[in-house]
């Protein structure tokens, strides 16, 4: 089963759509958003109205939301930031630790910040 992780704002539209009765634009919203199949978005809509299907597809998700994160210097020392903050403390130590360092640094915050949007900021289906 794939999980089309969408973000809440976007969820409440399509649930405005199904409320209005109107399901083939929540799936077209969906497909749109995502970039699924139409077999995947039929699914995933289905499961929002509470049909119950064996083996779905697909499912609308929120996506992981990661807010601090814990980290330990080199000398021991212990922080909990923001990923705002985490990168700007990364780019505060870069004459002690080292450009290199610090480059590694913020590719591991870009990849946390891009693995937590929702399918709709990155237009592909996530298994």
């Amino acid at each position: 089963m794939n999980i089309l992780r969408v973000a809440i704002e976007d969820q409440n539209v399509l649930q405005k759509f199904l409320d209005a009765k109107k399901k083939i634009k929540a799936i077209k919203h969906l497909r749109d958003l995502t970039g699924a199949p139409l077999r995947h978005a039929k699914d995933a809509i289905d499961q929002m109205t509470g049909v119950i299907l064996k083996n779905p597809l697909a499912v609308v998700q929120s996506p992981w939301i990661v807010e601090n994160v814990r980290v330990v210097s080199p000398t021991g020392m212990r922080l909990e930031l923001s990923m705002k903050d985490l990168e700007l403390k990364f780019l505060q130590e870069s004459t002690k630790i080292g450009l290199g360092e610090v480059a590694d640094l913020l590719d591991l915050t870009n990849f946390i910040k891009s693995w937590q949007l929702p399918t709709s900021k990155k237009k592909g289906v996530m298994k």
